[in-house]
């Protein structure tokens, strides 16, 4: 078996594909799926799935990041919760998640959280490129986000969580409401890449824009508008206006598994900077 991609394979194993269906693989010490990212795949029946630490997080030598999530609300009139965990790195641009919901309520699915991306907290787990910056960077991990998520005619919902980082401890909380109402047709996928306009519209506030598809079982297309705020948490939060920049987010979407109400997912991110346009050459009058 070799990788199809370069991959410093210390700390990694071969996992059979029956992992990808909910399979639990006996073959290497595999304590959560959270705690793992992807470095390398495998040709035939197994992948390489591999462990990894990271000694650098922003500024500061770190391991990778531990992520606890708690969130609930209504859905379709129906109460829902969610709990979750996982590992991130700011380093790699990697985070691994798993979510169980308490119910799926009629007209939602399990694929709407593949959106949440981690439940707002990928931007602090990015990799920054031309000029751009991570939540890490701007906020010190510890931010709020909410999100409107819009179906058109097939309903739209809310989230709104806190995502405070603990540096001392090296762990992050994401805590949640969600809210709304929902008709969708049953979802089977979603486009595997999600990209977000990121703009700073002030020392307290980045306003963010995006738009995406949801696929059927059939092949329809869902498509969804998106859009975000981030603002500091209250009490001496740092300004904000030093360090926000006109950039783009971009995170890749691996669903691992989906079943029932359990989705598992990794997400790698990249943020970039906008480039200011060149200046128009001047024209000559008369």
């Amino acid at each position: 078996m070799k990788p199809l991609i370069d991959a410093n394979l210390s700390g990694c194993c071969l996992v059979p594909i029956s992992f990808v269906r909910g399979e639990r693989p006996a073959a290497c010490d595999v304590h959560s799926l959270a705690a793992l990212s992807f470095r390398g795949w495998g040709m035939g029946d197994e992948r390489v799935v591999c462990r990894t630490t990271s000694r650098h997080f922003g500024r500061r030598l770190v391991r990778d990041v531990e992520l606890v999530i708690e969130c609930g609300g209504m859905i379709n009139g129906e109460v829902v919760t969610v709990t979750g965990g996982g590992r991130g790195s700011a380093e790699r641009g990697s985070l691994g998640i798993s979510l169980e919901f308490s119910k799926i309520p009629e007209g939602f699915s399990i694929f709407c959280a593949a959106l949440w991306t981690a439940c707002c907290s990928t931007p602090t787990f990015a990799i920054e490129r031309d000029g751009g910056v991570n939540m890490l960077t701007l906020s010190g991990g510890r931010y709020r986000c909410n999100r409107t998520f819009d179906f058109g005619r097939q309903g739209r919902y809310d989230y709104n969580y806190e995502i405070r980082l603990d540096q001392g401890s090296e762990r992050m909380k994401a805590t949640g409401v969600i809210h709304g109402t929902l008709n969708l047709p049953a979802l089977a996928g979603v486009r595997p890449d999600f990209t977000e306009i990121m703009i700073p519209v002030g020392g307290d506030l980045v306003r963010s824009f995006s738009s995406t598809q949801f696929d059927t079982a059939s092949g329809e297309r869902v498509p969804v508008l998106v859009e975000g705020r981030y603002s500091p948490l209250a009490g001496g939060e740092p300004d904000w206006t030093c360090c926000a920049v006109n950039q783009i987010r971009k995170s890749f979407i691996n669903i691992i598994d989906a079943d029932g109400t359990s989705l598992s997912l990794v997400y790698s991110t990249v943020i970039s900077g906008i480039p200011e346009p060149e200046p128009l050459p001047e024209f000559a009058v008369g």
